[in-house]
């Protein structure tokens, strides 16, 4: 009787994981991103992201929104702010796209895209060439929780894939967050750079 109860006890633990992998399979890296928030980018310099409070710092930069504290005073980014450059920075509308989790696992957690054919992704890579890359195609490594932590271009010269940024995704409270930004906003006003 007693092992009757194991038996299924662990059946049922090995269904609830299957059943929680194949949902799992069907969220998008969109999804994963958002839930991760903070995400640091090194480009370089080293950028500081949290995507629910719109803000990141680094470079002598620290945005709110669309307000730019640096030490030359603060500015109201009206052509760009924090989803301009969460944009050009963390490449979000090529890395957070529908892609699915079950597309990365199969695909060994590297994806190749051709982005030339979305006009949003397309529009990043061509900011892009002018630092030396060239083409429409990006590789995109994800690590085993299915966030992304590089994109690679073809570089113009050697016409092989290179870096172009890597992610990490710190697991910080929004309080440590509030605090190093608020700490970063005070340095950079006082012109001292942090980076």
């Amino acid at each position: 009787m007693k092992k009757n109860k194991l038996i299924y006890a662990l059946l049922l633990y090995i269904l609830m994981a299957i059943v929680a992998g194949c949902s799992n399979n069907h969220t998008t890296i969109k999804e994963k991103i958002d839930k991760a928030s903070y995400v640091t980018i090194e480009l370089p310099p080293t950028l500081h992201m949290d995507l629910s409070s719109k803000r990141w710092y680094g470079n002598g930069h620290a945005i709110r929104e669309d307000m730019d504290y640096t030490y030359e005073g603060t500015y109201s980014t009206t052509n760009s702010g924090f989803d301009y450059d969460k944009d050009i920075y963390l490449l979000y509308p090529i890395i957070a796209d529908k892609t699915m989790v079950g597309e990365v696992k199969k695909s060994n957690y590297v994806i190749v895209k051709d982005v030339k054919n979305n006009s949003k992704q397309r529009k990043i890579i061509n900011i892009l060439h002018g630092d030396g890359f060239k083409g429409y195609k990006v590789k995109i490594f994800y690590n085993h929780d299915c966030l992304p932590i590089k994109v690679q271009l073809i570089d113009k010269q050697t016409n092989k894939w290179k870096t172009s940024v890597k992610y990490s995704y710190p697991r910080i409270t929004a309080k440590q967050y509030e605090k190093n930004w608020k700490n970063y906003v005070k340095e950079v006003k006082e012109g001292n750079f942090l980076d």
